[in-house]
């Protein structure tokens, strides 16, 4: 989020590496550097690459990275209900996505997982 595309990539590979060559965000997370650092073209491949994949949640975070949010609506609501593990970490407590809080979408998705009030703001 500062800009550090170098540096978020190096944070990446250490983590990578610590956990064995993969871990669970690696993937989108290579996504949301690529879209942050102005590549939405190759951020957008690797959503495309995880149209089959059943992490809705994960996949929600490319298109807010490449700023289709009608698209990453679509896809929380159906992570919410897939029950996708990754859904309530990723909507309650993603920084990048803070910004988004106050609009009533989002606060529908955070109620429809059941989050009490005091936790929605």
């Amino acid at each position: 989020m500062t800009g550090n595309y170098s540096a978020a990539r190096q944070a990446m590979a250490r983590a990578a590496k610590v956990a064995g060559g993969d871990f669970w965000l690696l993937q989108t997370l290579e996504g949301f550097i690529l879209a942050a650092s102005g590549d939405t073209a190759g951020a957008r491949r690797i959503a495309r690459a995880m149209d089959r994949d059943p992490r809705l949640a994960q996949r929600a975070i490319l298109m807010f990275a490449v700023g289709e949010r009608d698209s990453m609506y679509t896809l929380f609501n159906q992570a919410i209900d897939a029950r996708d593990p990754d859904a309530i970490w990723i909507l309650n407590s993603a920084p990048f996505l803070r910004q988004l809080r106050k609009e009533p979408r989002y606060q529908a998705l955070l109620e429809r997982m059941g989050l009490p009030v005091e936790w929605r703001d």
